[in-house]
């Protein structure tokens, strides 16, 4: 049922509508954002995500993923981070006296306008609205909460010095290959992928991977020469790589590394 609760945070309960409202919202900008890599980590849109099982190969890229769990429990995770954050924020706003203003009004209209049906059978409009409003007073509030924070220069040097990765940005280019068994024959039907197979897929990338860095280190950018191996590379660059605990970010982030240092 709609009121039936499907998740309790902080005391606070929610119904699966609820829920599922930050479900959706969540599932959808990662979607968007990843589009072009969604094949590469296996994730079909098309198929429903309690069916689909995150691989080695996908936490590569999706490093907060566990390998294993399915795709479902993983946006639920996030969702239920995601209501947590807007939670804590309505509730510091509130504290605070930090009040619904006319511009949080026009956005919410604004999103309104677009409410759709990808929420599915147990949203409404008015918990939609409720929800919007919630997450727009959350980020209002944080943004009013962070331009009203100060700090001396000395005080701002001391926490770079600590943790310099969580102020360093890296501008970096990176060829990311899949290296994934296929689970499907030619016809398409599923078949069962063996330690073998995996090691095999997995020495194939190593291959490719290893052709492309060689025709960049002739002088061939990085950019054309994953290009010749499309079906399996995937180039992106950054201006500003921010740091994670993945091998790539490991590696940016050394402090060993120099402008101009490829591998």
């Amino acid at each position: 049922p709609k009121t039936a609760t499907a998740a309790t945070v902080n005391g606070e309960k929610y119904t699966a509508a609820e829920v599922n409202f930050y479900f959706e919202n969540y599932y959808q900008n990662f979607v968007n954002g990843n589009y072009s890599i969604l094949s590469m980590i296996g994730l079909d849109t098309g198929t429903s995500l309690k069916d689909q099982t995150i691989s080695s190969s996908a936490v590569m890229f999706v490093t907060d993923a566990t390998e294993g769990e399915t795709w479902y429990d993983y946006f639920a995770d996030k969702a239920l981070e995601q209501l947590a954050g807007v939670q804590a924020m309505n509730a510091a706003a509130e504290a605070e006296g930090f009040t619904w203003n006319d511009e949080m009004q026009a956005d919410l209209d604004d999103t309104m306008e677009y409410l759709g049906l990808i929420y599915g059978s147990t949203m409404t409009r008015s918990i939609y609205e409720e929800q919007t409003r919630r997450s727009l007073l959350a980020t209002a509030y944080l943004q009013s909460y962070q331009d009203s924070l100060t700090y001396s220069t000395d005080e701002l040097e001391a926490a770079y010095q600590e943790d310099r990765t969580a102020y360093d940005l890296v501008d970096c280019a990176y060829v990311r290959v899949n290296g994934a068994a296929a689970d499907t024959d030619e016809e398409g039907n599923s078949i069962e992928v063996t330690d073998e197979m995996k090691a095999e897929a997995m020495a194939a990338a190593k291959t490719t991977a290893d052709a492309i860095y060689a025709a960049y280190k002739a002088g061939t950018s990085l950019e054309d020469a994953a290009a010749e191996y499309e079906s399996t590379a995937t180039y992106a660059s950054s201006d500003s790589f921010s740091y994670s605990s993945s091998v790539l970010g490991e590696w940016l982030y050394d402090d060993a590394r120099q402008a101009g240092d490829s591998a």
